[in-house]
């Protein structure tokens, strides 16, 4: 038997008196090799009921393991870290498991013996890894122990890992919402067919399924909003290569779930893939450039079972049939590029049946002019470039009965987010949604682009974080930089020029002098170069006007909430600090009503209050567009 100091205390043991019996908290691990271990342990800790950091059995006899492990609890009563069986010859896990306060991980490998998971009825969370593996009598799903094993765990922080056991299903596993590391199933020859009625949303880490003889279908995993890791789904030989409907009804998934999980952001896009069966293994993670049409028709000639997950494609020159990629390609996790067609008119059967989740590049194709491709949600989110150049004709949301539909769903541009030589109508309807930028943000030579945001509307983009540089250049229209008046971050430089934005700014629109609020309040790094014309007029940004009242930064705004402070004293006085010397305060009752207005000219402000009931009274701050409120209760 051995026994591995850990340096929890400074002391040896800690003993805590409990009625009659001893609870003691052992910094030792201990690990159990053999029948004599066994018996010696048991002998000496008799009633000790320690608490112990990892404990593990291994290489038990069935006879001893029968006849020493079901009163073992006198021993240890609570496990902090991993409990580990290792080729022990015990058929329950009852008696050990439900009699021992398991706080960490629990790993059984290697017994053949073990066939009732009951000990597991109350287990609601894992703070560790769960793993059986290698117990083919072990039946975790079927045959009523779906209501009698681990169907009451919602939540394993580490691995959870089934390998080579007797069954699973997916009402054994019917509350299992969050697998905080890998969630592997594999080597079950028997009682697998399905998920169904597991409600698991995220996986930590990868995603395996691998070699199980009857599995059929991945529902249970359409529900999912995260998977960390990889995805390998391989050697199932009955799992179908697409979704569909069984003879009563019920829904079928199968290789197509996983581009439909890239489409919705839920595999990242650094993910492997792994999937097919080992006669038949799947195509992954090749690039592709076709430049010519003999290319493209050699490409679209294959037509594999289970469709590409391919990283980038490049198809370049006057080549036809792009409708047709998406017969191989279910998913591209790197960039797309079409560039140097004159011949593509149409986004529609390619971006819209094509999960394109990494960068999407569209360069001097001038008849290219149907948006219909982006037009659904699954492009809220593109992680690496979008870019449109010299696409004169591509039509945008704000295009006559475009609205709404178009790339305005964008939420997030991961890398470069660049519209160039669009001459279609563009305005606050084209990027309604956005509101981060990884990389540089770009408006250049669209003609008839003239604002992002519409005061009128109160619509329109609202950008609050540009990783790279701000460019707006050479659109003649161009009049305003509302909507990027609640910028946080601008990463690199700004160059705005010939454009139609005035110096200063109306109470309807900012004009530059929004670029000098930002330089002022660190938006934009000290780093950064700052590029800005009027026509022919170079415009030095730390001479531009103020900016007027109602053009504030998100940062002013952050400040004056943590600066302001308002309470009341003893003597029901309201006591107002504010930073500045020259605000206008504001105080309504709970119902609404105006109960006294002022103007303060001094920093701190102290109001009569005495003439107020008690109650709940909103006090309210404004100062130059800025407007803060504070509730605070008269006694």
């Amino acid at each position: 038997m051995k026994k591995m100091t850990r340096n929890l205390f400074s002391t040896t043991l800690f003993v805590v008196m409990l009625g009659s019996s001893s609870n003691v908290f052992s910094q030792e691990s201990f690990v159990i090799d053999g029948d004599d271990e066994l018996k010696t342990f048991k002998a000496t800790y008799a009633e000790r009921h320690m608490t112990v950091q990892d404990f593990t059995l291994k290489n038990i006899s069935k006879d001893v393991a029968t006849s020493e492990i079901h009163n073992i609890n006198g021993c240890v009563s609570t496990i902090k870290g991993t409990v580990t069986w290792e080729n022990v010859g015990y058929t329950t896990t009852e008696n050990f498991f439900n009699n021992i306060n398991c706080e960490g991980s629990i790993i059984i490998r290697n017994c053949p013996e073990v066939n009732n998971p009951n000990g597991f009825q109350d287990y609601t969370t894992i703070n560790g890894d769960f793993i059986i593996e290698n117990c083919p009598s072990m039946r975790t799903g079927h045959g009523g122990w779906q209501d009698a094993a681990i169907h009451n765990l919602t939540k394993i922080t580490g691995d959870f890992k089934l390998i080579n056991i007797g069954g699973v299903s997916g009402t054994g596993l019917r509350n299992l919402k969050e697998v905080g590391g890998d969630f592997e199933i594999s080597g079950l020859a028997q009682e697998f067919w399905d998920l169904r009625g597991m409600p698991l949303e995220s996986i930590g880490g990868s995603l395996t399924l691998t070699n199980n003889a009857l599995f059929e279908n991945l529902v249970g995993f359409e529900n999912l909003t995260s998977i960390g890791g990889d995805v390998t789904i391989f050697d199932n030989p009955k799992l179908p290569n697409n979704s569909g409907t069984w003879d009563n009804s019920s829904t079928f998934f199968g290789y197509d779930l996983v581009a439909k999980l890239i489409a919705t952001n839920v595999i990242k896009t650094t993910a492997s893939f792994k999937l097919g069966t080992t006669d038949n293994p799947a195509t992954m993670g090749e690039s592709y450039v076709i430049d010519s049409q003999e290319k493209m028709d050699a490409f679209i000639a294959v037509q594999p079972g289970i469709k590409e997950i391919i990283k980038d494609l490049t198809i370049s020159g006057n080549i036809t049939s792009l409708d047709k990629v998406q017969n191989r390609v279910s998913a591209i996790t790197g960039t797309v590029t079409w560039e140097n067609n004159e011949l593509v008119e149409n986004t529609e059967h390619f971006f819209d049946k094509i999960a394109c989740k990494g960068g999407i590049i569209l360069k001097n194709c001038p008849n290219l002019q149907w948006p219909n491709g982006f037009d659904n949600d699954t492009y809220t989110i593109v992680n690496g470039d979008f870019v449109i150049e010299n696409c004169p004709k591509f039509i945008t949301a704000a295009g006559n009965g475009w609205g709404g539909h178009s790339f305005s769903h964008l939420e997030k541009v991961g890398g470069n987010l660049r519209l160039i030589g669009i001459e279609g109508n563009m305005s606050e309807a084209t990027l309604p949604n956005l509101i981060e930028v990884g990389g540089d943000f770009e408006l250049t030579g669209c003609t008839t682009f003239w604002q992002i945001y519409s005061h009128d509307n109160q619509n329109g983009t609202m950008l609050d974080r540009i990783g790279g540089s701000l460019i707006i250049k050479d659109n003649p229209k161009f009049w305003s930089l509302e909507g990027l008046n609640k910028l946080q971050e601008i990463g690199g430089d700004v160059i705005i020029t010939g454009n139609d934005i005035p110096e200063n700014s109306e109470d309807w629109r900012p004009g530059l002098c929004l670029v000098k609020n930002w330089k002022q309040h660190g938006i934009v790094k000290t780093t950064a170069t700052i590029e800005l014309k009027r026509g022919d007029n170079v415009l030095d940004v730390d001479n531009l006007p103020d900016c007027g009242d109602g053009w504030i930064t998100a940062q002013e705004m952050e400040k004056a909430d943590t600066d302001i402070v308002i309470y009341q004293t003893a003597d029901k006085a309201i006591h107002i600090s504010a930073p500045w010397n020259n605000y206008t305060v504001t105080i309504y009752d709970i119902s609404g009503s105006l109960i006294k207005q002022f103007v303060s000219t001094e920093n701190v402000t102290i109001c009569d209050g005495s003439n107020l009931k008690s109650g709940a009274y909103a006090v309210r701050i404004n100062h130059n567009g800025l407007s803060i409120g504070r509730l605070i209760v008269v006694k």
